[in-house]
């Protein structure tokens, strides 16, 4: 076993055996739509789930027109599900966590995910000022998942009440136990019940935990792979300050540059990709052993204030 408690032949610990890296590995989303649904979840938390075919088609097709991702939750302990809460991060703008109450599951369908997608707050929604986390902690879905992440979440549960959530697939299961913190929807990894609370005491202070940080769902994997190298060259940990002004671009074979603006000043991060061997499961469930991705930081350029194009 693990120090996360997977099994020594488990995705997870050949991760972490083999030092795949945590960077630029969260999992991609316009914004985040998170449904209460107290489970049990299959594999795919939505189409295994116990909702009704009709409504899961019909979710799916809008995950997949705007780029929004429907992410099931668990209700508050001794509480029926009774709401949704939504996250929004336009670029540029500010993130924001929003709670609508939903009488009916299927009014989830009159919401615009378009608009959702583009950053705006749905109309009756009301602001969510604190932190939320959520932990994956699904068995169903990959047996690391499900060894490493209800310590984690029993953690931060203790330590925060409501505000952490289980829930379904996050996406990256060898990098269990994995938790998402909102409103900036930041991906963390390879966490234990001490460090997950370490991370709840930075996003509680406005800092990201870098150590263990997988990157922000709203960015592209480049923009992911930039933010870190810059966060790295600069020192910058806050959550806020650090602006991505111009969207990952490509720049030759593998390469992107992407701009982002810190304290007056404005960088051009050039990151490229490449397989690294040698394969291995990037899930227990694999059929078959893949390589994984790198990124590697090629430069960073300042460029005068005002540059971004």
């Amino acid at each position: 076993m693990d120090e996360q408690g997977a099994p020594a032949h488990g995705c997870s610990y050949l991760a972490g055996l083999l030092g795949d890296p945590l960077t630029a590995t969260a999992t991609e989303a316009r914004a985040w739509l998170l449904v209460e649904h107290p489970g049990p979840w299959g594999k795919d938390a939505l189409a295994d789930s116990d909702l009704p075919a009709g409504f899961v088609r019909a979710v799916t097709e809008r995950m997949k027109a705007t780029g929004v991702r429907v992410q099931l939750m668990s209700p508050p302990e001794g509480r029926a599900p009774s709401r949704c809460l939504l996250a929004g991060d336009p670029i540029p703008g500010t993130p924001w966590l929003a709670s609508l109450p939903i009488d009916d599951l299927w009014s989830i369908l009159d919401l615009d995910f378009a608009a959702l997608a583009d950053g705006r707050v749905p109309a009756g929604a009301t602001p969510v000022s604190e932190p939320l986390y959520l932990v994956c902690a699904n068995d169903r879905s990959d047996p690391c998942c499900g060894r490493a992440g209800p310590a984690v979440f029993a953690a931060v549960r203790e330590r925060v009440g409501d505000r952490c959530r289980r829930t379904a697939h996050v996406g990256g299961h060898k990098y269990a136990a994995n938790m998402v913190a909102f409103p900036y929807a930041v991906f963390y990894g390879r966490l234990d019940p001490a460090v997950a609370l370490d991370v709840v005491t930075a996003h509680d202070q406005g800092l990201l935990y870098l150590d263990r940080y997988r990157g922000r769902s709203a960015y592209d994997l480049p923009e992911q792979a930039a933010e870190h190298f810059l966060r790295n060259e600069t020192g910058h940990g806050g959550l806020s300050g650090l602006d991505l002004l111009r969207r990952a671009t490509p720049a030759g074979d593998d390469r992107y540059a992407s701009v982002f603006g810190l304290d007056g000043t404005t960088y051009e991060v050039v990151v490229s990709s490449r397989r690294r061997g040698p394969a291995r499961l990037q899930s227990c469930t694999d059929a078959r052993p893949t390589l994984p991705v790198e990124w590697k930081l090629d430069a960073v350029v300042v460029e005068p204030v005002g540059a971004a194009r």
